[in-house]
């Protein structure tokens, strides 16, 4: 089941300690900052993140909202925090199980101007 609280784990775990050489970062652009992630521990964390993922709401597999990403395939909201969300999507992004529908130049168009982001379906299970 999808975790606020074990998002937030696997994003810190993820993430370049301060006193890491992060020349080999993988830069992941969110929805309001950009991410530097470690290679293996992101590669370590590969299948716990595509188990997340593929508890997204199906619409995601089209393209959806940003906003929508706090419900998962049941319904139900797993989080209160978009900070949250966007920790799943770099997380997602990271990986190369989620992407952007549009470019960020083009966000515009959408309701509120947030993102839609979309799950690419052969990259996970569910």
């Amino acid at each position: 089941m999808l975790e606020s609280g074990e998002v937030t784990e696997i994003f810190m775990k993820c993430l370049f300690k301060e006193e890491e050489d992060s020349t080999t970062a993988i830069i992941v652009e969110g929805v309001r900052s950009k991410f530097g992630f470690h290679p293996q521990r992101l590669e370590e964390n590969k299948p716990k993140i595509l188990e997340m993922v593929s508890e997204l709401d199906v619409g995601f597999k089209g393209g959806w909202s940003f906003l929508n990403l706090c419900l998962d395939k049941n319904g139900r909201q797993w989080t209160d925090f978009h900070k949250v969300c966007e920790q799943l999507l770099v997380l997602g992004l990271g990986v190369g199980c989620m992407r952007y529908v549009l470019p960020r130049e083009m966000w515009d168009v959408f309701p509120s101007s947030m993102p839609y982001v979309q799950v690419i379906e052969d990259t996970i299970d569910g």
